[in-house]
């Protein structure tokens, strides 16, 4: 683990999930009589899947690419003289997904009217999370000594893909960081003092106290929400949404660039049912 931290500075969740789920599948495996990393063939991975009664199917694809992932490395790292096989597993779809990625123009403005129902911790984290592209682990990694009230910026220290990157502070957060952090607080602390699922669990709370239906999503589709403004209707140059998001411009031109916002298709259909005729 040490190694693989070392030289490819995974993002926080793949460190947890890696320590959370590699344990409990070596466990299994040792269970079916495996001695050795070698011996783990791909059906183990399957069985190990398919033993998970009651886990969702992204719950296990998740499972399944952590446990790809690890295998790999071990042959990448002289444990394994094979790689792993593809594994193809397809679980039942039991859970709808979200009908919507990001939140629209519309749900952004219905929960920035009613951001006053939200306490001041609630407020800064609504504040940074819907101006600003976070990933929810660099909100919950976010320390004291990161934040500087006097340049009003804050720092994200090489979150996924290894990046550094200083921020604007959301101008709505100056007055209300002020009065929030305290002048005895350690630099090292967490500024908001929740873990990675706290503060997910937080997120949605803040969601539903802003009058506004979740659908199934979750902190991203502010992220979503931000980068496709960005690029749609701001139109900046994905090269530069890249850096303010923490993205390579790679990703950014395959995983939005390309794709339509809810709020433009709303427009088109608008002005398609205003047109009389063919």
């Amino acid at each position: 683990m040490e190694r693989y931290q070392a030289e490819r500075n995974p993002a926080r969740n793949t460190v947890l999930a890696i320590g959370k789920i590699i344990p409990k599948f070596l466990s299994f495996c040792e269970a079916k009589g495996r001695q050795d990393l070698n011996q783990i063939a791909r059906e183990d991975v399957i069985g190990y899947l398919n033993s998970r009664n009651g886990s969702r199917t992204s719950t296990k694809k998740t499972h399944k690419a952590i446990i790809t992932l690890f295998l790999n490395g071990c042959f990448s790292y002289g444990y394994r003289v094979e790689k792993m096989e593809q594994i193809s597993f397809k679980g039942p779809s039991d859970i709808p997904r979200a009908p919507l990625k990001g939140f629209t123009g519309e749900e952004m403005a219905t929960m920035d009217k009613n951001v006053k129902r939200l306490n001041l911790r609630e407020r800064i984290i609504f504040n940074f999370i819907s101006n600003k592209p976070l990933r929810i682990s660099e909100l919950a990694d976010l320390s004291v000594a990161e934040v500087n009230l006097e340049a009003k910026e804050f720092t994200i220290f090489k979150s996924k893909n290894g990046k550094t990157r200083v921020l604007a502070l959301p101008k709505k957060t100056w007055d209300d960081l002020k009065e929030y952090i305290r002048p005895e607080w350690p630099k090292e602390r967490s500024l908001f003092g929740l873990s990675i699922c706290s503060m997910e669990f937080t997120v949605k709370e803040i969601i539903k106290k802003l009058r506004v239906d979740p659908k199934g999503r979750n902190s991203h589709g502010f992220r979503h929400a931000l980068i496709m403004k960005m690029l749609r209707v701001d139109k900046h140059d994905p090269a530069v949404v890249a850096q303010i998001a923490g993205n390579t411009p790679r990703t950014i031109y395959s995983n939005y660039s390309s794709q339509v916002s809810v709020d433009e298709q709303r427009r088109a259909e608008k002005a398609s049912e205003r047109t009389k005729g063919w």
